[in-house]
């Protein structure tokens, strides 16, 4: 693993936390480096990206809207 990545603060379970944009500037500054040149990680951070644009696009109705079969 990368020692700045790891000395920023970063770790591979901040790739979620990058996705979602909830990291201080530093770790995703270490995200965005690691990621840079880093295969594994950059294919999994683009995948969490495109599962959390696929629940952005879920209308929060569609989350509410609770079947019985669920209550």
């Amino acid at each position: 693993m990368d020692p700045a990545y790891q000395a920023a603060g970063a770790h591979p379970e901040n790739l979620g936390a990058y996705a979602l944009d909830a990291l201080d500037p530093a770790e995703a500054e270490a995200v965005r480096r690691h990621t840079a040149h880093c295969r594994e990680c950059r294919q999994q951070l683009d995948e969490l990206v495109e599962a959390k644009d696929a629940l952005d696009r879920v209308p929060l109705e569609a989350l509410l809207d609770i079947s019985p079969d669920f209550a």
